[in-house]
């Protein structure tokens, strides 16, 4: 019989890149992430291609491909308008891991899940923001801004923790790297590997990489 009382925390980062993050550790501006890792243990992973948020978020979430998933990108096309639109939790065509959990008689909270919005009813609740067109061409300019914001993570992971507790199994996963300089590898040429239906947000995905 399954521990009903045992508790698991997935955490996502989206686009965290090591090759920022170590040298961040180095400097000791990331203690909670530098004692999580001493006392668990870490790796890489390998992501799918092209790599887009949404898309690689709820393979994440199902354990499927975005073939199998239905989310392929950051919009769909929209049968109404004959034009695009964000996609949603109803675009997904399989179920979550919240939607088992609910199925087998967990609970679980979910906060924040790219292609989250609108809530589904599960056992328990889900905060999520409708998914909003990231910026064009600005990488370069808040690249700073990204060495930033991750100490605040790293004090944002601290407080997650605390309300977690000791006894939680706590996995903390990225969806892909995201590497803000010229001389970041671009993931594809604009004319190769483009996912097989509209996402034209994929241009703003040119430096990512992989989480590596």
């Amino acid at each position: 019989m399954p521990n009903r009382h045992a508790k698991v925390l997935l955490i996502g980062w989206d686009a965290a890149d090591w090759k920022i993050i170590n040298p961040l550790l180095d400097q000791g501006l990331m203690p909670t992430l530098n004692q999580f890792i001493e006392e668990g243990v870490m790796g890489n992973l390998a992501t799918l291609q092209p790599m887009l948020s949404p898309m690689l978020w709820n393979s994440i979430a199902t354990g499927m491909r975005p073939e199998k998933h239905g989310i392929h990108g950051f919009v769909e096309p929209d049968p109404q308008t004959g034009g695009v639109r964000p996609v949603t939790s109803t675009s997904r065509q399989v179920k979550a891991i919240w939607n088992i959990l609910t199925q087998e008689g967990f609970h679980a909270n979910v906060v924040g899940w790219f292609a989250g919005h609108p809530a589904e009813p599960i056992s328990w609740r889900q905060r999520f923001r409708p998914l909003s067109q990231p910026i064009n061409g600005l990488f370069d300019l808040y690249s700073g801004v990204v060495n930033g914001a991750y100490p605040f993570y790293d004090v944002m992971l601290e407080r997650l923790l605390q309300l977690a507790g000791p006894d939680t199994t706590v996995l903390l996963v990225s969806d892909h790297g995201f590497h803000c300089r010229p001389s970041a590898p671009r993931r594809h040429s604009q004319r190769t590997r483009r996912p097989r239906r509209a996402a034209p947000p994929q241009r703003n995905h040119r430096h990512a990489r992989p989480w590596a």
